[in-house]
């Protein structure tokens, strides 16, 4: 009989990964069994507050842990690949934090590894995973506000300047694009399909990252969609999709999806909140496919992560944005 959970590890014992920690603590697939930072005592502390069995010194130690059924990626872009890497080769199962990685080459190797050791990996975009997603899509295949033509969505705040901090620092893959731009992208490719032109452009900090990014994108049906994301400047935090017969709104912070907004005639809002933490449910979608044998999701299947990475690769090449080291590669 298989196990009723699945033990987790967290690489990385920094802020996202609290937040996946909770999730894990409130998913009843899912037991927190370890967590692994370069200081032990960081790990030890983390472990404390959030209830893991185990707290190792290393990366190393933790994907070495036979115990341990899937490990979370938590650490900066710039290391996920390396991360996920170390994971597969030692036998685990991953969740890589978004963005997957830097650019769609090292996604295909990310890819390609898992798929040779016939593990499971999954990009880690909560978001498409929300009840309130599936509702919106629903919505919008019932044609509740007729023929969509347009939508708009941003994702901004602001953060003071500090060249070292991980949002500002190329090293570590910083600027607005990769950290929150992939949410509002996110939204529209996963409600409309892969774009057929998209056109960036963006306001480039001192350190070289984008600090704010604008993205426009046409898509087959000939929808358009209207982006932003922003490192220096707060925005509404809201998204809105209109159509021939009316408007579905989604209040800030629309990409939590707790609430829609129906404006077709009426108003009238649709309650699409959810008991405990938003990222409970990427954790269970793990646990699902893990306990189903399956090595890639089918709501969040490698091709999406193949594809919102390519867009990306497009949208810097676009704006002029290459980290230290790469040679990004047309798109």
């Amino acid at each position: 009989m298989a196990d009723l959970k699945k033990n987790w590890g967290i690489l990385g014992a920094g802020v996202i990964a609290s937040k996946l920690a909770k999730g894990i603590n409130q998913t009843d697939a899912a037991v927190l069994y370890a967590v692994g930072s370069r200081d032990v005592s960081k790990s030890q502390d983390f472990a404390r507050e959030y209830g893991a069995e185990k707290a190792f010194g290393s990366y190393e130690e933790l994907c070495q842990c036979p115990d341990i059924d899937v490990i979370y990626i938590a650490t900066p872009h710039s290391f996920h690949k390396e991360h996920t890497m170390l994971a597969l080769n030692n036998g685990k199962n991953v969740l890589c934090e978004k963005p997957f990685s830097l650019n769609l080459q090292d996604s295909e190797e990310m890819l390609s590894l898992a798929k040779s050791k016939g593990l499971f990996l999954m990009e880690a975009m909560w978001t498409c995973l929300l009840p309130g997603m599936k509702k919106l899509q629903e919505l919008l295949s019932g044609g509740a506000i007729g023929q969509v033509l347009y939508m708009e969505a941003d994702f901004g705040f602001q953060e003071p300047f500090d060249k070292n901090a991980r949002l500002f620092n190329p090293q570590l893959g910083g600027g607005a694009l990769l950290d929150v731009g992939i949410y509002p992208l996110t939204l529209a490719t996963f409600l409309f399909g892969k774009p057929k032109k998209v056109t960036a452009n963006a306001r480039m900090g001192q350190s070289g990252v984008d600090e704010l990014s604008c993205y426009n994108l046409e898509f087959e049906n000939r929808v358009i969609a209207n982006l932003s994301a922003s490192i220096a400047v707060e925005t509404s935090h809201s998204a809105t999709i209109y159509g021939t017969e009316g408007t579905i709104h989604i209040p800030a912070d629309w990409w939590l999806m707790e609430k829609l907004i129906i404006t077709n005639g009426s108003k009238r809002e649709i309650d699409t909140s959810y008991e405990g933490s938003e990222y409970t449910f990427e954790v269970q979608e793990v646990c699902d496919c893990l306990f189903n044998g399956q090595t890639e999701s089918q709501t969040l299947p490698h091709d999406w992560t193949r594809g919102i990475m390519s867009l990306m690769d497009q949208i810097r090449a676009d704006i002029g944005l290459v980290y230290p080291g790469e040679v990004l590669t047309e798109v």
